[in-house]
């Protein structure tokens, strides 16, 4: 073998083995590109505090949505026993004076519209009855538990008619419940076995002869009558006859309808010289305080009962009454009103002090800041207690209806 091919040949076995080399230094330097890295522990930890956060939120939005559908199907129940009340309180002809008792079972008569106010409750009257009433008995009025010189409603029933107007009588509590609750939230009975269908419960549970289906009765109204705040400024004022009909819709109104002190409560709110609980100007409502009632009879100068926080309790969504004894030429003329709370003060309960209403009133008056919304209220300074704006709350108000209509008593029809 001479020289050359010696080289050649070394040559040749070297080539493969400087390949392979390079080729593993390349591989150890640059990762392959399909290769995938793992996740570091913090990364993991990471990616969990963002999916509990998304999840965190989600429960809590959860039910918000649920409360929020509840109450729109509630505002909508609410709605339609409100607009088939109006129409059924034209179509029985609820809006004829002839058409009312009194608690005791004497006819209201033609009233004098520029001073009376009323409320038509036959549920309440149902229950709350009696022969030979006094004439101061608080189930004749609404509220039941007013002051004596406080505004108040005549509240009053309808005649169950019979053949003969002298035989005619109050309805029953039946009879009101038929008319005066709402029939649209149907029972429902669902079977323990889920494979079965759900059925509706009917008032004779004969199969073969099923009657009238049953309603949960969660909503039911009254309708309350107050004269316009013009009627008396003749003679441009509006017809002595003429009246504001609001149709108070409630949910969950105790049936008992008991003189318990609960289902009607009251405040005051001052607007004096002293104190001033218009912080708005009575401007659509506005901004009010509700001060605990002692304080009205310490105006008064009577002796003040013990301080009632429970008596202020409101919440968003509800309505309420306010109502003012207007004095024009000598007489005395009750202005009443329904407004809707916007807005509640989160703190439940304060203490007046000056800083809350103008002057320095007694300490230890609970009062609630509270926002209405609805027609300007007329207030104007004045001592007299007797004239001050009341708030007259009624749990279980959530919707109010109004018109301006004319007392059906000079109709032709009607004489």
């Amino acid at each position: 073998m001479n020289r050359d091919d010696a080289f050649a040949k070394r040559d040749s076995s070297d080539v493969p083995a400087s390949r392979a080399m390079i080729a593993a230094e390349a591989s150890a330097a640059t990762p392959a590109l399909g290769r995938r890295r793992g996740l570091t522990l913090m990364e993991v930890m990471f990616a969990i505090g963002v999916v509990m956060i998304g999840m965190l939120g989600i429960a809590i939005l959860v039910p918000i949505a649920g409360k929020a559908a509840k109450d729109g199907a509630s505002y909508d129940r609410a709605a339609r026993v409100g607009l088939n009340a109006v129409r059924e309180f034209h179509l029985r002809e609820m809006g004829r004076p002839d058409n009312w008792l009194y608690p005791d079972y004497t006819a209201v008569g033609r009233p004098n519209s520029r001073t009376v106010a009323f409320c038509i409750d036959p549920r309440f009257v149902a229950v709350n009855n009696a022969l030979n009433m006094a004439a101061s008995d608080p189930r004749r009025f609404f509220p039941y538990n007013i002051a004596a010189t406080m505004p108040k409603m005549q509240r009053v029933s309808l005649r169950r008619w019979s053949p003969k107007l002298a035989n005619s009588t109050l309805l029953d509590l039946a009879a009101a419940n038929e008319i005066f609750m709402g029939v649209d939230d149907l029972l429902i009975e669902t079977p323990a076995d889920p494979l079965l269908p759900a059925q509706q419960i009917y008032y004779s549970q004969n199969p073969a002869n099923p009657d009238k289906r049953q309603t949960d009765g969660e909503f039911s109204w009254m309708a309350t009558l107050s004269p316009r705040a013009d009627a008396w400024a003749a003679p441009n004022g509006a017809a002595p006859d003429t009246y504001t009909l609001s149709i108070v819709v409630f949910q969950g109104r105790d049936s008992a309808l008991a003189l318990d002190g609960i289902s009607e409560r009251w405040a005051i709110i001052p607007y004096t010289p002293q104190y001033n609980a218009f912080y708005g100007g009575g401007l659509s409502g506005g901004d009010v305080a509700l001060v605990d009632k002692s304080l009205y009879y310490q105006m008064a100068g009577g002796s003040a009962p013990p301080a009632s926080p429970q008596d202020l309790f409101v919440k968003r969504g509800q309505w309420i009454l306010l109502a003012r004894n207007a004095v024009a030429g000598g007489n005395v003329y009750p202005v009443f009103r329904w407004y809707k709370v916007t807005e509640v003060d989160p703190d439940e309960l304060g203490v007046a002090t000056s800083s809350e209403l103008i002057g320095s009133p007694p300490s230890g008056i609970p009062i609630r800041h509270v926002t209405l919304f609805g027609q300007d209220w007329p207030i104007g300074p004045n001592a007299n207690a007797a004239e001050q704006t009341f708030a007259y709350i009624v749990p279980g108000v959530v919707a109010v209806y109004e018109k301006t209509i004319r007392l059906e008593n000079s109709s032709l029809w009607t004489q």
